[in-house]
């Protein structure tokens, strides 16, 4: 028997050996994990953290007379700031007046990029290039008028056999 003790004394070293050996594998399978979160913190959270950052000191400097985007498209210009630092009244064209949400800012445009329509204005057309225009206008008229309009000529009817059977009887 004293030969089987030693048997036993193996035998029962195994488990601890099979459980020091699941430990170290549990922790290499954390290993991808620890990676994924760290590859995500990277790409995804720490920039949005400071795009998000950027956003709060843009609405907060926002003042009287910066020109800005909104998160619709809208060009506008900032015509007053509530004290409360929730709305902002725009001016989107001359006269028209919206109340909106701060946070519905998108960006802060460069100035000059929204102008009045008052100093964009078209080139008038010339005087004369209408007069050109209309005395062409009275020209086709005139030949419209002069000219019947023309008729299309149908091609005799041709008789069904039934009509030239009654021709032929009377």
């Amino acid at each position: 028997m004293k030969n089987s003790t030693p048997l036993i004394v193996l035998l029962s070293l195994f488990p601890t050996l099979a459980l020091a050996q699941g430990s170290e594998a549990g922790f290499t399978s954390f290993i991808p994990l620890v990676v994924l979160v760290v590859v995500f913190y990277f790409l995804l959270i720490r920039p949005q953290q400071k795009r998000a950052k950027s956003h709060k000191a843009l609405l907060s400097d926002l003042k009287k007379g910066d020109e800005i985007l909104t998160n619709g498209g809208v060009l506008a210009k900032v015509t007053q700031v509530d004290v409360d630092d929730t709305f902002a009244t725009i001016e989107i064209a001359p006269g028209v007046e919206v109340k909106v949400q701060k946070q519905a800012i998108n960006q802060r445009m460069p100035k000059g990029t929204v102008d009045s329509p008052k100093q964009k204005t078209l080139p008038k057309p010339k005087k004369s290039a209408k007069k050109k225009d209309n005395s062409a206008k009275k020209e086709d008229s005139a030949k419209q008028k002069e000219e019947p309009p023309k008729q299309k000529e149908e091609p005799p009817k041709q008789k069904s056999k039934a009509t030239k059977k009654e021709d032929s009887a009377k």
